[in-house]
C-alpha cells in the first residue's frame, strides 16, 4: 500500500499540491540551487571553451595608409588566444599580454604583410595587409632618410 502511494506520488505532477508548505519550500529551494549551480557551471564551461572555437584574434592599434612615401612602418597590436605570431613567416615575440609591435621597411612598390597568429590547438588565422611605397615628388622613394641599421 505504503509502495503504491509513493509511486502514485512520483507519477502525478499535481502531488505538489499535498504537501505541506515546508515541503514545498524544501523542494523549490533544492530545484533552485540545483538550477543555480547548473548556469555557474555552464557559464565557466562557455568561458573556458570560447576562446578555443574562436582561435586566434589579432587586432592592430593603428592601420597606416595603404599608398605611403615613407618606407618605414610601424604595425603595433593585441592578439587574443594566440600562442605564436609571425609576420611574412618570421616569429614575432609577443608581450606577456599579447602586445607586439614590429618595424618593417617597404620595399619600391607594392607589398603584402600577411600576420599570422596560431592558437593553442594550431588553427592559424590569416590577416593580410598591402601597401604601395610611392616615389616623392623628387623622383626617388624616401629610403635616404633611414638611419643606419646595426
Amino acid at each position: 500500500m505504503i509502495k503504491y502511494i509513493l509511486e502514485s506520488r512520483l507519477n502525478n505532477p499535481l502531488h505538489i499540491l499535498f504537501m505541506s508548505n515546508f515541503t514545498k519550500k524544501k523542494h523549490l529551494l533544492t530545484y533552485g540551487v540545483g538550477i543555480f549551480a547548473t548556469l555557474i557551471l555552464g557559464a565557466f564551461m562557455v568561458s573556458r571553451i570560447a576562446p578555443l572555437v574562436r582561435g586566434s584574434a589579432i587586432t592592430l592599434d593603428h592601420i597606416p595608409d595603404q599608398e605611403l612615401t615613407n618606407p618605414k612602418i610601424v604595425l603595433s597590436g593585441k592578439t587574443f588566444d594566440t600562442k605564436q605570431l609571425s609576420m611574412n613567416g618570421t616569429p614575432i615575440t609577443l608581450s606577456p599580454t599579447g602586445n607586439f609591435e614590429q618595424t618593417i621597411i617597404l620595399h619600391p612598390g607594392y607589398n603584402m604583410i600577411t600576420l599570422d597568429g596560431t592558437d593553442t590547438l594550431h588553427k592559424t588565422k590569416k590577416h593580410t595587409y598591402t601597401f604601395i611605397l610611392k616615389e616623392n615628388d623628387t623622383g626617388t622613394f624616401a629610403v635616404s632618410t633611414l638611419p643606419l641599421q646595426q
